[in-house]
């Protein structure tokens, strides 16, 4: 989606590295996610995604605490109906999956309810915010092969073009999907197009219906 680093954050508590190597009782210290959001100059225009499937884990409530001293929006995600995070959050989402099969292990079913929670609140911002025309994902960086591919097959999709076309498109578009989309579906100018595309706020159906 061509969607800079600075733009989605994911913080755990311990840091990275507690990805690959647990960092004990890390989780157990609220103030460790308010440092950790300072660290990130997390402020009142940003939005908390609070994850934990128990619902009670303090790494998580400080977070929520905090970014709710600062006046952001957040939103807690648990697998526990009566899960304080819940209580804490604007908007509470709650998959209750059940027992696990094995007792005491939350990286089963409740991780793979909140992965599949985290996929639609991240699809649906980016189609929010003008990255998806159709059902196409048109704001791609095409960084290798593969994507170069995808964005060739996306334009043709979009625009019932043939390959060819597209390609030429997307040469004189910078490589940019949306704006090859746009310059071949409307026949203006590059320049117009992209104008109209800063225009609109990147949204290729607004700024093809200011066009044509």
């Amino acid at each position: 989606y061509s969607v800079p680093d600075t733009q989605v954050i994911g913080l755990i508590a311990g840091g990275a590295n507690a990805i690959y190597k647990a960092v004990e009782g890390a989780e157990d210290n609220p103030q460790l996610a308010e440092q950790d959001l300072q660290a990130i100059g997390f402020s009142a225009r940003d939005i908390l995604v609070g994850i934990a499937a128990s619902g009670r884990t303090p790494y998580v409530l400080g977070g929520l605490a905090y970014a709710q001293q600062q006046g952001a929006v957040t939103v807690a995600i648990s697998c526990n109906a009566s899960a304080p995070i819940l209580e804490q959050a604007d908007i509470a989402i709650c998959a209750e999956v059940g027992p696990e099969v094995v007792t005491g292990s939350t990286r089963m079913k409740a991780g793979s309810a909140q992965k599949m929670i985290l996929n639609m609140l991240s699809t649906g911002a980016m189609v929010r915010s003008g990255k998806v025309y159709q059902n196409l994902m048109v704001d791609l960086h095409a960084s290798n092969r593969k994507l170069v591919a995808r964005a060739i097959r996306i334009v043709m999709q979009a625009t019932d073009c043939d390959q060819q076309t597209a390609e030429q498109a997307l040469a004189q578009c910078q490589q940019s999907a949306k704006l090859a989309i746009l310059h071949l579906l409307s026949g203006q100018p590059v320049a117009t197009c992209q104008a109209q595309l800063a225009a609109q706020g990147g949204f290729v159906r607004l700024a093809l219906e200011a066009m044509v």
